[in-house]
């Protein structure tokens, strides 16, 4: 009995909702590119709610793309994106496509949405899913015991590029120093 609960305990993952950033650090005025991904779900999800907080002086809000694995067939998903100066309100919601055809096209990670920040200042600014929520397809209902991440985000001074002088400068004291030892 105790290694067939060890089994079920090494095959039960906990459905996660994940940040994932496109890179591991950013310049200031760099475009920050933040993707939330649901791990280990595989019931169909039929629609999703996430309320997220960032510093509106650290981090710029640009836009919000919403994942293709809400779409089997029908394009007429309800969304919502409100910005709120440092609360982001973002949902999607399937209504008309039935939990088989979603549940087959939600295999392995399904990604919610991408949103999209501009990297105001230097310093290391946090992402924060404050509420969210998860819609089972087959009851409409929201779904229990998930969890959720926050993302640190890297910002650092913008580098400006040194010019380098032209190799023809560089060898003008040479050519002044042979020059003058023939005369």
């Amino acid at each position: 009995m105790g290694l067939a609960l060890l089994c079920f305990a090494v095959n039960a993952k906990a459905t996660v909702i994940n940040i994932e950033l496109d890179k591991p650090s950013y310049e200031t005025n760099e475009v920050i590119s933040a993707r939330f991904i649901v791990d280990n779900y595989q019931d169909g999800l039929a629609g999703f709610l996430l309320n997220l907080s960032f510093l509106p002086n650290q981090l710029g809000f640009i836009d919000v793309t919403f994942g293709r694995q809400f779409t089997p067939f029908s394009d007429v998903n309800l969304t919502t994106v409100v910005d709120n100066n440092g609360t982001l309100y973002i949902d999607e919601a399937n209504l008309y496509d039935n939990y088989m055809d979603l549940a087959a096209l939600q295999q392995g990670a399904i990604t919610l949405a991408t949103v999209r920040f501009t990297a105001l200042v230097t310093g290391v600014h946090n992402l924060n899913i404050d509420n969210a929520e998860l819609w089972d397809a087959v009851t409409n209902g929201n779904i229990q015991n998930f969890s959720t991440n926050s993302a640190n985000i890297l910002v650092k001074a913008a580098s400006n590029p040194v010019s380098a002088p032209a190799s023809a400068l560089l060898l003008l004291p040479a050519l002044w120093f042979m020059r003058r030892r023939r005369v």
